[in-house]
């Protein structure tokens, strides 16, 4: 689009050579004389200043019409020509005239024209989104804004003739990208994109190998959940469905809907919310709209059965539900599969699973947690746990399960003849400081939901003070970093006093200390917050948080052992 901006000016007629020996000798008066002939003279000249040389987005295609003649005539009969040729930022998807041609006859019509302009309308707000998208950000899964018809588009990658290329929408494959236009970026398709027409509960209910599920559904009350259409009503939630086909069901011996029933219906009601089978399905329902690409890139989602999540992570190129190491064993996940998956209705996505979805009972366990286990410290197999190495990190970016503002940590691994009693030998530290290092957050291992007594365990250093909250909620006791653990007390005592000896130390060794900071509720089963916050900033070389250990320990459970060797060995009592 080319911008006019019109100057009228007035002006007598001067000497060329006279204005500008004047221009050259009082350059820096230019402005002042130019508008003051602005108002005193009185000739008409015109100026044109162009914002751009870029045709914009509708000139673009109708400048093209060896390849967009059609869809050209299909923006224009929709009322869009005039706004796509206007300032703005938009992303379209543009089909070629061989693309609408084909489209054109799977409905049975022969040009654009036969086409009533409603239908026309929709057309172009499916291809439409009120942003600039290129295809860096194109990913294995929806993009990051909606379409102007109401629904997410999704990119992936497939292989036609052995050339990998961008498909959109599962339907059309990508012929050129980031075109640049004046007011927003054309990319290029094989095939019109046609909107999703079914909500989550018509996609199951349409396809047989959802019965069991289907019927689940329906029984349950959740089948209406799953049919409401946000293009009706763009207030309603999205939601995705991990869905079991039949042949997941009758893999583990339930063969239809009455087995179904009869394993998990602990009231006979299935349309009760406490009913087992009520909640099983509930588990199988996550909030908000989630494609493979959102399910991997969180470590949990929440589902429509209270308090109840499902974690995700990515093994290769498999995506599984619920592998969780829990009491130092790794418990198999379920794989979604991948090509049955990501499929988009009006109200969310659909995804298939390969086996059994079921929420895990477990009963309240103490995680005794050695915080500078971290997956990247593991990777540095010359520093993780080798005697006297040192690891510094300036970059929270490096770690998937550490934050921190302001300074650095370092990973620290003591010597064995080392007078300190460090689990594994080895610990965090950082300048916890108001000027130094604010805060540190950690994300802490799977807990199961229950009621935990929260220690941590350090080697003392200076005077510090620190906070310490679990997913942002403050726990009642600060930690007083110089403290001394009271040797003189049993253990019981300490205990009384919130302190315990959590590593095996001689009794007079008073510097290694584990301190009870409260109690904690912790709400579901899941990876958690830890958050540790500077309160005080005392300056010097040993005013450092040397962090060993933390312990979440049900708080009905014994609180005092285990206790841990320096080579990570557990000893009870």
């Amino acid at each position: 689009m080319v911008l006019l901006i019109r100057f009228r000016l007035l002006i007598k007629p001067k000497s060329p050579i006279m204005l500008k020996n004047k221009l050259l000798k009082r350059s820096h008066v230019f402005m002042v004389v130019f508008f003051a002939l602005a108002i005193a003279g009185c000739k008409k000249t015109d100026f044109t200043i162009a914002t751009t040389s870029d045709a914009n987005i509708a000139d673009y295609l109708r400048n093209d019409p060896a390849d967009f003649s059609d869809f050209y005539t299909i923006i224009s009969r929709a009322g869009a020509a005039g706004y796509l040729n206007a300032y703005g930022a938009y992303t379209v998807f543009a089909p070629t005239n061989t693309a609408v041609k084909a489209w054109l006859l799977k409905k049975g019509k022969s040009s654009v024209n036969d086409i009533d302009s409603s239908v026309l309308r929709d057309v172009v707000r499916f291809h439409l989104i009120k942003d600039t998208l290129t295809t860096s950000v194109f990913t294995d899964g929806k993009l990051p804004n909606i379409n102007v018809y109401g629904q997410f588009l999704t990119t992936s990658v497939g292989v036609s003739d052995g050339v990998a290329g961008y498909i959109i929408n599962r339907q059309a494959k990508l012929l050129q990208g980031n075109i640049v236009t004046g007011n927003g970026i054309i990319h290029v398709i094989d095939q019109v994109l046609e909107p999703a027409t079914l909500t989550l509960a018509q996609q199951l209910e349409q396809n047989s190998d959802y019965s069991i599920f289907t019927q689940a559904l329906k029984e349950t009350g959740y089948y209406d959940t799953l049919n409401t259409s946000n293009i009706i009503d763009t207030t309603r939630q999205w939601l995705t469905v991990i869905a079991q086909t039949d042949a997941v069901f009758k893999a583990i011996g339930i063969a239809d809907y009455a087995a179904l029933k009869a394993q998990y219906s602990n009231t006979g009601n299935p349309r009760d919310h406490a009913d087992s089978l009520h909640l099983y399905i509930a588990y199988h329902i996550l909030t908000g709209i989630k494609f493979l690409a959102d399910i991997i890139s969180a470590p949990s989602h929440t589902t429509l059965a209270p308090l109840e999540v499902v974690t995700a992570k990515l093994d290769n190129q498999t995506v599984l539900l619920n592998e969780d190491v829990f009491n130092g064993v790794t418990e198999p996940g379920i794989a979604l599969d991948r090509t049955n998956s990501d499929y988009i209705a009006t109200n969310g996505a659909l995804h298939a699973a390969t086996g059994n979805l079921q929420i895990k009972v477990r009963k309240p366990a103490a995680v005794y947690w050695d915080v500078a286990d971290q997956p990247e410290i593991r990777q540095l197999v010359s520093v993780f746990r080798k005697p006297g190495q040192v690891a510094e990190f300036s970059d929270p970016a490096q770690f998937s399960g550490i934050k921190w503002q302001g300074g650095t940590i370092k990973y620290n691994v003591t010597a064995t003849t080392s007078t300190d009693y460090y689990c594994y030998y080895d610990f965090l530290t950082w300048y916890m400081r108001t000027a130094v290092t604010q805060w540190v957050e950690f994300t802490t291992p799977f807990l199961v939901k229950g009621k935990y007594k929260v220690w941590i365990c350090f080697r003392r250093a200076r005077a510090q003070t620190i906070q310490v909250l679990v997913d942002d909620q403050p726990l009642s006791k600060l930690v007083d970093v110089s403290v001394y653990y009271p040797t003189t007390l049993d253990d019981d005592n300490a205990e009384a006093t919130g302190v315990k000896r959590f590593v095996v130390t001689p009794s007079t060794n008073a510097n290694h200390i584990g301190k009870l900071v409260g109690v904690v509720d912790i709400a579901t089963s899941d990876r958690h917050k830890l958050k540790f916050v500077a309160l005080t900033n005392e300056s010097g070389s040993a005013n450092t948080f040397n962090l060993d250990m933390v312990h979440f320990i049900p708080a009905d459970q014994e609180q005092k052992w285990p206790r841990f060797q320096r080579d990570g060995t557990a000893t009870y009592q």
